[in-house]
C-alpha cells in the first residue's frame, strides 16, 4: 500500500513589502507547531522516503523539522510547481516524483490541499488549517496510475490536537 501524506505549510509570518508572499517564514507558534507534528508523525512510523516541497520559505520551513524530527536531513525536492498547484498538478506530480517510494509526503498550500482532501471525503466542509496533515492510503498500482479515487484518508494530525 502507498502512502502519501500532505501537509499544509505551519502558520506564517504576515508578509511585509520587503519580503513578500513567497518569503514568508514561519511564526513562533508556527515552528512550535510543524515540530511537534513532525515528532508525531515520526514516533507514529510514518518516514516518508521523498518529501515533494513548495519552494516558498513557509512550506521549506516546515519540512525542515521533520527532519530534525527524524534526526536527520530527508530526501527533498522543492518545486515551484507546488505553489499555485491544482489536484490535478499533484497528482502529476506524484506520478512523476513518486517512483519507487511507498511513502510519500507533500508540503503545500490552501486551497490544493484542502482541495485534495474535499475531493478524497466527499466533504465540502472539511477544513484544513495551517500545520495540519493528512495521512492518505493509495490503492493505485504505482504512483503513475494514481486518481484521486485511488485515495482514502485515514489520518489527520492537527496542531491544535484535534
Amino acid at each position: 500500500m502507498r502512502v502519501l501524506i500532505l501537509w499544509r505549510h505551519a502558520k506564517a509570518q504576515s508578509a511585509t513589502v520587503a519580503e513578500g508572499d513567497h518569503q514568508r517564514s514561519l511564526a513562533e507558534r508556527g515552528r512550535a507547531d510543524a515540530q511537534r507534528i513532525a515528532s508525531r508523525l515520526i514516533a507514529g512510523g510514518r518516514l516518508p522516503e521523498l518529501i515533494l516541497c513548495s519552494d516558498s520559505r513557509r512550506t521549506m520551513d516546515t519540512a525542515d523539522a521533520i527532519d530534525r524530527a527524524a534526526g536527520r536531513a530527508l530526501d527533498r525536492i522543492a518545486l515551484s510547481d507546488l505553489y499555485h498547484a491544482s489536484i490535478d498538478d499533484y497528482l502529476r506530480l506524484i506520478g512523476e516524483f513518486g517512483g519507487g517510494c511507498s511513502t510519500l509526503l507533500i508540503v503545500g498550500h490552501n486551497p490544493t490541499i484542502e482541495a485534495f482532501a474535499e475531493a478524497v471525503t466527499g466533504d465540502a466542509l472539511v477544513r484544513v488549517r495551517p500545520g495540519d496533515l493528512s495521512i492518505y492510503n493509495c490503492a493505485a498500482s504505482d504512483w503513475t496510475a494514481a486518481t484521486i479515487g485511488d485515495f482514502t484518508r485515514t489520518a489527520v494530525l492537527s496542531p491544535r490536537g484535534e
